[in-house]
């Protein structure tokens, strides 16, 4: 009997060894070796999102870091707006792995705008929500617009603007009157199947970029 209790303890530490040794091969894979150096990641400040003939737009904006280095304007305008184009978002993910040596880094979006074609499409909206939640570092309260003309707005970063983005934040903080819908609000109401908040439409007038609906 009590070779049998300490052959049941031997045995029991070999597990908690095992445990023990996988968990830390585990934490190894996501550290050290894993990690992505900044210079090799792309901080989108403004996300865009349309839908038409089955097929998904996804536009990532992202900010001309030269005006904010100093350096001046080291990039195009080319290089500072990806766009994309899927039938699901699986297969965009993997255009941009195949076509960019740079990894999308989703923390800094500060403003998400929706074209009316995902818009008035239930099931290309429905399948955008489930994508945008199993993007966890794209913060809740991310101001959510949307365009009648989502590729001219998108367009307007690098050209008009340094960083749509930066730009359309700024315009929604120095606003005194009603904000913008934010991501969390869509969630809501995705989630109690309610009708898809009433959301501020982004234009271009000329040289300028205007939210309507914002004072």
């Amino acid at each position: 009997m009590g070779k049998l209790c300490l052959f049941s303890k031997w045995r029991s530490s070999v597990k908690r060894a095992a445990v023990f040794a996988a968990a830390a091969v585990l934490l190894l894979s996501f550290s050290g070796c894993r990690r992505i150096e900044p210079e090799r990641r792309a901080y989108p400040l403004a996300l865009g999102f349309d839908w038409a003939d089955g097929h998904y737009q996804v536009y990532y904006a992202m900010p001309d870091l030269g005006t904010y280095t100093g350096e001046g304007k080291a990039e195009d305008r080319t290089s500072l707006l990806w766009t994309y184009n899927g039938a699901n978002y699986d297969e965009i993910e993997r255009l941009i792995n195949q076509s960019r040596d740079q990894q999308v880094d989703l923390g800094h979006v500060q403003v998400i705008l929706l074209g009316e074609g995902l818009l008035g499409h239930k099931d290309a909206y429905d399948e955008t929500m489930e994508y945008l939640l199993e993007q966890p570092v794209i913060g809740s309260g991310s101001y959510v617009l949307k365009s009648q003309d989502l590729a001219a707005v998108m367009e307007t970063n690098g050209a008009l603007t340094d960083s749509l983005g930066e730009y359309l934040a700024d315009l929604i903080h120095k606003a005194a009157g009603e904000k913008p819908a934010v991501l969390q609000d869509l969630y809501n109401g995705w989630y109690n199947g309610e009708a898809i908040p009433q959301l501020m439409n982004v234009r271009t007038a000329g040289e300028r970029i205007e939210v309507e609906g914002l004072e």
